[in-house]
């Protein structure tokens, strides 16, 4: 899967140790940075697509 919804992250990662979550800050850059990531894969889908592979 591409994408993972934010909730997804979070259980996954911190649910265990929910009183010490990281600052907003460091979250909403991981959550840009996944997005980032996810953008370019779908871009590597379109070219291929585009060149009909």
């Amino acid at each position: 899967m591409i994408l993972r919804s934010s909730q997804d992250i979070l259980h996954k990662r911190y649910f265990a140790d929910a009183d010490n979550l990281p600052d907003p800050a460091i979250l909403a850059r991981e959550f840009v940075e996944s997005l980032e990531t996810a953008l370019e894969q779908f871009r590597g889908i379109r070219d291929e697509l585009k060149e009909g592979k």
